[in-house]
């Protein structure tokens, strides 16, 4: 998850969920209680650096068709490999528009990656842009994650 989203009371997830104002959705969440919380070593949230953490969770998580695992890549190779041509997707319940309301649902949008020093130069005052950040949007139909995407 991203450490910004942690809070000092944070002491489960809910996993599956669909409709955030419904129950009635057919999604089945589950609730798991969290065991630790490990944020990055170097994360800082006035320069939205290593804005990254590890929830370990009480107990294993299978069966459930809605909640499936995230793949990492183990080999060096594949973790600095460019997407500039790879459609990614960018999913959550954040705000349909700037400071405009949030979804009940989430939506979903498809963005690439950008070039980093694009970034570097848009964010100078605000973040830390390296080659550990990975810069993406849609510039032509301006697609992007908002607040309330972030944590996952």
């Amino acid at each position: 998850t991203a450490a910004h989203c942690l809070r000092n009371d944070l002491y489960i997830v809910r996993l599956g969920e669909f409709n955030l104002y419904s129950d009635n959705d057919g999604a089945s969440p589950i609730d798991v209680n969290i065991a630790n919380i490990k944020k990055h070593e170097g994360y800082s949230k006035a320069r939205a650096s290593n804005d990254i953490a590890i929830l370990t969770l009480k107990r294993n998580v299978e069966g459930f068709p809605r909640v499936l695992p995230i793949c990492l890549p183990w080999e060096s190779e594949l973790r600095t490999k460019s997407l500039i041509n790879y459609y990614l997707y960018v999913i959550g319940w954040g705000k349909v528009q700037f400071q405009g309301p949030s979804s009940d649902i989430p939506l979903i949008a498809s963005i690439k990656e950008l070039p980093t020093d694009l970034c570097s130069k848009a964010y100078a005052s605000q973040a830390d842009i390296d080659d550990r950040i990975m810069c993406v949007g849609d510039l032509k139909y301006q697609k992007d994650a908002c607040s309330g995407d972030s944590g996952g």
